[in-house]
């Protein structure tokens, strides 16, 4: 045992932990941001919860092309950091901030007029008007989301998670609050329903980006990278290279999970029963995933180091350890999800119409069948996560494209 404790693996196991913990703990916190918008379009009911989920998960779909595209910052700043390059890593949060903004302002354009576009794709108008709502709020926050994420994928690369899961924590509390505030009008503020869901989320993005603004400018253990040194200053080549890493990863993404937005989509068409069961069953994959991608996280970081160090052995070591890691989260999810369905359920959902109790026992059926899944979810994300801190992203694109569009799509439309 002992001599297990001083080799190579376990020390690579307890240093990806060590990075993955407060990294899965500040995704599942935020995945709880997604919870509390879901449980709070739930007391509108099966309706508000049905348009509010079509619009949450076309914003979120977006958000997260652009986050993924952003996440290949991180891989730059890893190897800068292994390398021991400052002004690379410097300039790579300059870059980043630049992306962030040109990311966010096309995605704005985009969640502006794609309600007027929902009806072409068997939507239900009474939905439509629903999730315009929501989307029409929310996507005023995207600027600050983007921003934050290029300074949250900086300070994981240096290994300085802790920051992001107390924003995190910040973040859920501000946004319970302000939900409550907004949606059912407190304080002289009118309700505004969805509407205020999508402000509260806006709110949410912009004090998250402050905050981690703040600490990477003053916060004296950041001192020695003054990370900020660069802004705003425009360096053409390390912002292709970023382009040229993130691109590839922000369309795996986009193949991926557009098959889902797509199966989303299949479900409006099937009315407002099968998509309220959706969004129920759909907060367990949220979950799921977000501890995976922390997971994954700490891989590309842990990797891209390594490999900026020209440790071939070592980049290997932390690519396979992080793999196993996201199997075994993933099979205990499962297992949790097995023994606790009806509960999970009932918190989102609380059954008061014949509509409603329809809603409840398709979303347990849906619950098991994709948590089930999410296993294989889990050790796709890591894998993908650690050939991109090898800057390899085109080969798991492709791939995901074969088998998201092709075997999956295919398999769900039919």
């Amino acid at each position: 045992m002992s001599k297990f404790l001083r080799s190579d693996i376990y020390q690579e196991i307890r240093a990806c932990l060590t990075l993955a913990a407060p990294l899965s703990l500040a995704n599942l916190i935020q995945s709880g941001i997604i919870m509390t918008d879901t449980w709070t379009m739930g007391i509108f009911g099966s309706q508000t919860l049905a348009g509010g989920g079509l619009g949450s998960s076309t914003v979120i779909f977006f958000e997260f092309v652009g986050i993924y595209s952003i996440s290949a910052v991180g891989v730059v700043a890893a190897i800068a950091w292994g390398a021991k390059d400052k002004e690379k890593l410097q300039s790579t949060v300059a870059q980043g901030f630049w992306l962030a903004i040109a990311l966010a302002l096309a995605i704005m354009l985009v969640l502006w007029n794609l309600p007027t576009y929902m009806h072409y794709l068997g939507q239900q108008e009474a939905l439509i008007q629903l999730a315009r709502d929501y989307m029409r709020a929310a996507l005023w926050g995207l600027p600050a989301c983007l921003a934050y994420e290029v300074l949250k994928n900086v300070l994981i690369s240096i290994n300085k998670p802790k920051l992001i899961t107390a924003i995190a924590v910040w973040s859920l509390v501000f946004n319970l609050i302000a939900n409550y505030i907004f949606a059912f009008g407190k304080f002289g503020i009118p309700a505004l329903g969805l509407a205020g869901i999508g402000w509260a989320t806006t709110l949410v993005w912009v004090v998250e980006f402050l905050l981690a603004l703040i600490f990477v400018a003053f916060s004296k253990g950041l001192q020695e990278y003054q990370l900020l040194k660069q802004v705003p200053q425009f360096d053409s080549a390390i912002l292709l290279e970023i382009i040229q890493i993130g691109w590839p990863i922000g369309a795996n993404y986009l193949t991926a999970v557009g098959a889902g937005m797509v199966v989303i989509y299949l479900f409006g068409y099937f009315g407002t029963v099968t998509l309220a069961a959706y969004r129920v069953a759909g907060q367990m994959v949220t979950v799921m995933t977000n501890i995976g991608n922390g997971i994954g996280q700490a891989t590309v970081s842990r990797v891209g180091q390594m490999y900026g160090a020209e440790d071939t052995k070592a980049v290997r070591r932390s690519g396979f350890t992080g793999i196993a890691i996201g199997a075994g989260t993933g099979i205990i999810g499962c297992l949790l999800v097995a023994l606790e369905k009806k509960q999970i359920v009932s918190f989102f959902l609380h059954p008061q119409t014949e509509v409603d109790f329809q809603t409840f026992d398709l979303a347990i059926i849906y619950l098991t069948i994709v948590t089930l899944l999410q296993v294989f979810n889990e050790i796709d994300t890591v894998s993908i996560a650690a050939l991109q801190g090898l800057k390899d992203t085109k080969i798991p694109f492709l791939w995901n494209m074969l088998s998201q569009n092709i075997v999956g799509l295919g398999t769900a439309c039919f």
